[in-house]
């Protein structure tokens, strides 16, 4: 994950941890001023046990996810986003299919945390199913 954290006591909600975490680790509040509008949240994902490989001491972690979407022409702002502190020592922006198609050991559930902030947008998904959404006669 490129930014995570723990909720904490002064946190109101997981967006308000989110918006302090972004602002913790990167110098995105520098860049884009007020962000928060940008974030998309998903459903809360909980991580089991197994999955965590005892990294988190054996407990369940539960994850909220959210996709903080950036202006992709904005090249000026993609090469001076940077990250701070020690809890990361590289960063790397990647294409989403890149993303999808990485078979590289990460985060566990974070291609399923990813389709929850961004509402499905981009499973594949065969066409007779995404027209589904547009059902308005079938209760869809």
């Amino acid at each position: 994950a490129a930014v995570s954290g723990s909720i904490e006591t002064q946190d109101v909600s997981p967006l308000a941890t989110a918006v302090r975490e972004v602002g913790e680790e990167t110098n995105l509040g520098e860049l884009l001023g007020d962000y928060d509008h940008l974030l998309n949240s998903g459903l809360h994902i909980d991580i089991a046990i197994d999955k965590s490989k005892g990294t988190f001491g054996g407990r369940m972690i539960r994850v909220y996810p959210f996709a903080l979407t950036l202006p992709s022409e904005d090249i000026q702002l993609l090469s001076n986003i940077e990250m701070r502190g020690t809890e990361h020592d590289k960063m790397k922006f990647l294409t989403i299919s890149d993303f999808l198609g990485m078979s590289d050991q990460c985060v566990p559930s974070l291609k399923r945390a990813f389709h929850h902030a961004t509402s499905g947008r981009y499973l594949d998904l065969p066409q007779e199913i995404r027209e589904w959404e547009g059902d308005r006669v079938n209760g869809a």
